[in-house]
């Protein structure tokens, strides 16, 4: 496990190193039940809303692109579960290649998010634009 994993509960975009002193004060905000935000005051006190300008102003981390390995093994199986129109080879080859280089960028947690919905939820893959 990783410092970034360790910040952040092993969630599947890592937000604040946990060497950040930030990190702390998200775990303490982390899975609030509707209960614990009913509770909350009605406004934030100075303390508060100087916390959350801290965590808001944060530089946001590069995100590591996901392994191109990994992203092929994940499309391969989206494109063959997932509804979609007949295409030949060279077209559903084309659709691959584009998806790949759409996808590309993002990082591996956010492919497994959309791996994990778009077959479990939604049914569908979109077409990238």
């Amino acid at each position: 496990m990783t410092e970034t994993d360790t910040a952040t509960q092993d969630s599947a975009l890592p937000l604040v190193p946990a060497s950040n002193p930030k990190a702390a004060l998200l775990r303490a905000y982390e899975g609030l039940s509707l209960r614990e935000i009913t509770a909350l005051p009605e406004r934030l006190d100075d303390g508060m809303i100087a916390s959350l300008k801290e965590v808001i102003s944060a530089p946001v981390p590069e995100q590591v692109p996901c392994p191109s390995d990994y992203l092929n093994k994940a499309l391969v199986a989206m494109m063959a579960v997932l509804p979609r129109q007949g295409k030949d080879a060279v077209t559903g080859a084309l659709l691959f290649d584009q998806y790949a280089r759409k996808l590309g960028k993002h990082p591996k947690g956010a492919i497994d998010y959309l791996w994990s919905t778009s077959i479990d939820r939604l049914k569908w893959l979109s077409t990238p634009v």
